[in-house]
């Protein structure tokens, strides 16, 4: 290291991606010890850019390259690449000084090569003791032999630094830091590739075309755009092809490959991202569930736990979280999109006396009244009623039954049997689906917890709608029931009710007296509405 440092007195300054001018003590010395460099701009993990090549991918493509089984293929979101989490990247510079330094070794030799060819200009540049052996290493060796040489002469001649230990660290540092689960800056590992290649270079004579031959085209394994930083020393490798031998090659290859921030292309490539994608969406996780400055569509999508932790507070009584919760499930964020569960959690803020969460619900009232009524649909009678061979002055049912002034009923044309009229009722007893037992519960379940956030009108409605219903599936006891419960229905619509469920009793007892069929629809099994 004293001749390294001996030979550097002169002070040459080189320039370092990402730091700018760097004196070539200083780079030496950041690359060998790995020290740290200032870095002359703000810095970011490549890792990014591979979070912005998977974006354009398919869920398949990006799914095979993170080795993902199940789970959503990430990143599914623009913030996944946008939201950067506070990581911890290597040290500044380190790669780039060797790249760097490695750059100018090779510069230097070639001038050396050149100036020395001329006996008086390399005595009047050289120290006493260095220009005569450099000059008849010049001129007594082809391109290959004189850098052999000058290896050779190390220390003596203490003018020129072999390239590729730099090079060396340069294209290996990148893996390094990731090993030690530090995050690569995207200036280190543009150095790291141009190191890599460099070494490629020298042993093949030429930059190589493309890398890694074997796997599908990607822009990482096509060196066209390196080519004018690549320096190629003419006829010569600069004399590293005795020193590396066809191991190092193959790990040149692979540390280049390595890096590949397209790695979809060739799934054998990209291992150094690879292996961060789970370290970069717990961080991004970390900082992500807390804020709650973020706006919920990118905190549900950066924080996964997100969704089920407000639910679970809500859940304790948290209506806050009750509202963020309904908001989310109504948006599809974090789930799939759910209007009716996204409905009963703004119920339950309501419930928790927060008048945000109750004026959400008359919001969707329009919504509430369509569920109400696709679930009576679903538990109607199979078929309509059948009235035979009955007087055509003698009215039989109240379907949808019950006629009254009252602007609560909405209009209905009801017809009461006449007092006293004992005319024989043909009509079959009505035959339900499996599933209306389930509908009628959900529908009355939907009124009593809804009817109480709304408006009066709204509740009546959906009475009037159940109690003929319930007429039209010979619920009897349970038309009594809601006819006693609040709000009250006009005295017109109680007499034809009260008619009607009659009418249903006389028949109901003519089916069991003739035998012809099973008393169906028990009252005894059916909800109550509240």
């Amino acid at each position: 290291m004293t001749v390294l440092l001996a030979s550097l007195a002169l002070g040459v300054d080189i320039d370092v991606l990402g730091v700018g001018p760097t004196s070539l003590e200083t780079a030496s010395a950041a690359c060998l010890r790995d020290s740290e460099l200032t870095a002359s701009q703000p810095r970011s993990p490549a890792f990014a850019d591979l979070v912005q090549a998977l974006l354009s991918r398919t869920p398949d493509e990006r799914m095979a390259f993170l080795g993902l089984n199940g789970s959503l293929p990430w990143p599914s979101e623009a913030v996944h690449a946008t939201s950067i989490p506070n990581l911890p990247l290597s040290k500044s510079g380190t790669v780039a000084a060797c790249a760097a330094v490695g750059q100018y070794w090779i510069e230097e030799g070639m001038r050396l090569r050149t100036l020395c060819v001329d006996k008086k200009e390399c005595k009047d540049t050289m120290p006493a003791d260095v220009w005569k052996p450099l000059h008849e290493l010049t001129t007594t060796s082809d391109n290959e032999t004189f850098y052999v040489g000058l290896r050779e002469h190390e220390p003596p001649l203490g003018i020129w630094q072999d390239p590729l230990p730099f090079l060396d660290r340069g294209c290996t540092g990148p893996q390094a830091a990731t090993d030690e689960h530090l995050w690569v800056d995207a200036n280190d590992l543009a150095a790291g590739r141009a190191s890599c290649l460099q070494i490629l270079t020298l042993l093949n004579g030429a930059v190589p075309g493309f890398l890694a031959e074997g796997c599908s085209p990607s822009p990482w394994a096509k060196t066209t755009n390196d080519k004018p930083n690549i320096i190629r020393v003419q006829d010569s490798s600069l004399g590293v092809a005795v020193q590396v031998d066809p191991d190092h090659r193959n790990q040149t290859h692979l540390n280049i490959a390595a890096m590949d921030p397209n790695g979809v292309d060739c799934l054998d490539w990209g291992t150094l991202h690879r292996n961060q994608v789970h370290r970069w969406r717990s961080a991004q996780a970390e900082a992500a569930c807390p804020d709650e400055e973020l706006a919920i569509a990118d905190r549900v999508a950066l924080c996964p736990t997100h969704r089920a932790a407000e639910l679970e507070r809500c859940t304790n009584g948290d209506s806050g979280a009750c509202l963020v919760s309904a908001h989310m499930t109504l948006e599809g964020l974090g789930a799939t999109a759910d209007i009716r569960a996204g409905v009963d959690l703004y119920d339950q803020a309501c419930e928790l006396d927060d008048a945000a969460g109750c004026a959400k619900v008359t919001e969707h009232a329009d919504a509430i009244a369509g569920w109400f009524t696709e679930a009576l649909a679903l538990a109607a009678p199979l078929q309509e009623p059948v009235v035979e061979d009955v007087p055509a002055d003698v009215p039989t049912e109240l379907a949808p039954g019950i006629d009254s002034e009252d602007p609560q009923v909405d209009g209905a044309d009801a017809e009461v049997m006449p007092d006293g009229e004992e005319e024989a009722l043909l009509e079959p007893a009505p035959v339900l689906p499996d599933t209306a037992g389930a509908s009628l519960l959900d529908a009355v379940s939907l009124m009593d917890q809804y009817g109480k956030r709304l408006d009066k009108p709204w509740l009546q409605e959906r009475r009037t709608a159940l109690l003929a219903h319930y007429l039209s599936t010979w619920k009897t006891l349970e038309a009594a029931r809601l006819m006693d419960t609040e709000p009250a229905f006009a005295p017109e619509v109680m007499e034809a009710t009260q008619a009607r469920i009659l009418e249903i009793e006389a028949r109901r007892t003519q089916i069991l007296e003739a035998g012809s069929a099973p008393a169906v629809n028990s009252d005894e099994v059916a909800p109550r509405a509240q």
